[in-house]
């Protein structure tokens, strides 16, 4: 009887360390999901805080002048966007650029569409 005692012990050890094994693997994966989404989180906020401040700069050095002037036509209006995107374009850490290019292709476009979307939340 002592020998089953012994042998019962045994197995339900081995269970209980592939079951803590199984635990360990699942919540590892668990965090680092959540991990991944929070650097995604901080990524996606950066880059809205570059864009957004590019574009507002823009805004109050370029744009709002040439409007006073009522020179704002729509050569000023590539410019603007062109200045906007040389700044953005500068304040990317390769962080961001690789952020950008692995969940939207490429960062030209990505960043110029940003800035009509920022563009036309200032507007509105």
């Amino acid at each position: 009887m002592e020998q089953f005692w012994t042998i019962f012990w045994s197995a339900i050890g081995i269970i209980a360390m592939g079951l803590a094994t199984w635990a360990t693997t699942v919540v590892t994966n668990w965090l680092n999901t959540k991990i991944k989404d929070k650097k995604m989180a901080m990524h996606a906020s950066n880059l809205f805080n570059i864009i957004m401040n590019a574009v507002q700069a823009v805004f109050q050095e370029f744009v709002d002048a040439l409007k006073k002037s009522d020179k704002f036509d729509e050569a000023a209006q590539k410019e603007a966007k062109e200045k906007a995107f040389k700044i953005i374009t500068t304040q990317l850490t390769p962080e961001l650029r690789e952020y950008i290019t692995q969940n939207f292709g490429d960062i030209k476009e990505y960043v110029m569409n940003q800035i009509e979307a920022v563009i036309y939340q200032l507007k509105n």
